[in-house]
């Protein structure tokens, strides 16, 4: 009986264990920057989210202060928009930022009940408001996904559900709610596209990561032993998907076809980290990771030591 147990946790090992233990990459971090600085006029009250775009500007959501803040990669503050309000300036505890997937920049605003979209100069465009029909009605919104097309997708706090929305703003399905057998949402924090147009959704109540396909058919869910609480997702331009744990205060980083890659530790910092990002610096042949904190933003120097 004991060889028959033994035999069965090994062959667990073998199949679960080992193909995220042998693929693992060594990585050399460093710190290179950090922002703003301590003198800088400008102050993150409290990070909420962190997103790049092709040009590789950092944007930064303050909840503290209801703000969007627009950095260059070396901390030099370009554009802000926010304070507290209801217009088309103002934001009241926003919780996500989306910049990397479409020539305009989405916000979650969370208890205006509502996407505010700017174009790159963080000038008011238009806004997606709650007052629709059921089933497409929603609450407060957690976070949001934009596809290059201007597909939108929407997570709302309420029932842990994501609506679905094309360009014009019509909303066309509702995903991972109650009533959906196979892919509920326990405690659903974060959403991100992928470069094929799959919807990947943090949930750290079940430790995991749930993908859907544009249509809104759930896939499969995207586990790891190590994860604890995976709570933010980003893409990178090679199209890894880098998983942010807050509890352990590192990020997991899957390659295509969601092979596992690595672990980037960001204990160094020693505080807590909110999201990460990665540069596209493929031209200097380095590679940059730009972690958010609760009131700044660290810039790493990945250089792999092993394969």
């Amino acid at each position: 009986m004991k060889m028959t147990v033994l035999k069965s946790l090994f062959i667990w090992m073998l199949f679960v264990l080992l193909p995220h233990i042998c693929v693992a990459q060594q990585w050399q971090i460093s710190l290179v920057d950090s922002f703003p600085k301590s003198d800088a006029a400008i102050k993150i009250g409290k990070g909420a989210a962190i997103d790049t775009d092709f040009q590789n500007n950092i944007f930064v959501l303050d909840r503290g202060n209801h703000q969007l803040l627009k950095f260059s990669l070396d901390g030099k503050l370009l554009d802000q928009i926010g304070g507290f309000g209801r217009g088309n300036d103002g934001f009241d505890n926003p919780s996500d930022v989306v910049a990397n997937t479409s020539l305009d920049v989405f916000v979650a605003d969370y208890y205006n009940r509502r996407v505010v979209r700017f174009d790159k100069n963080l000038n008011f465009l238009s806004q997606l408001t709650s007052e629709l029909d059921p089933p497409y009605d929603f609450d407060r919104v957690l976070s949001v996904a934009v596809s290059p097309q201007y597909g939108l997708f929407l997570l709302e706090d309420r029932d842990n559900r994501i609506i679905k929305f094309n360009r014009f703003s019509e909303a066309t399905a509702v995903l991972g709610g109650m009533d959906d057998p196979y892919a509920q949402l326990l405690e659903p924090t974060d959403l991100a596209l992928d470069a094929n147009l799959q919807l990947y959704v943090a949930d750290p109540g079940q430790q995991a990561i749930v993908v859907f396909d544009y249509l809104g058919n759930y896939l499969r869910k995207l586990e790891h032993p190590a994860f604890e609480q995976p709570r933010a997702i980003s893409f990178d331009f090679k199209n890894n998907l880098l998983v942010t744990d807050t509890a352990k205060r590192c990020i997991f980083v899957f390659e295509k076809g969601l092979r596992f890659s690595g672990i980037i530790d960001a204990g160094l910092l020693h505080r807590d980290i909110v999201g990460a990002v990665k540069i596209n610096a493929e031209k200097q042949k380095k590679q940059y990771v730009v972690v958010l904190g609760n009131n700044r933003c660290f810039v790493l120097e990945i250089t792999q030591t092993s394969p």
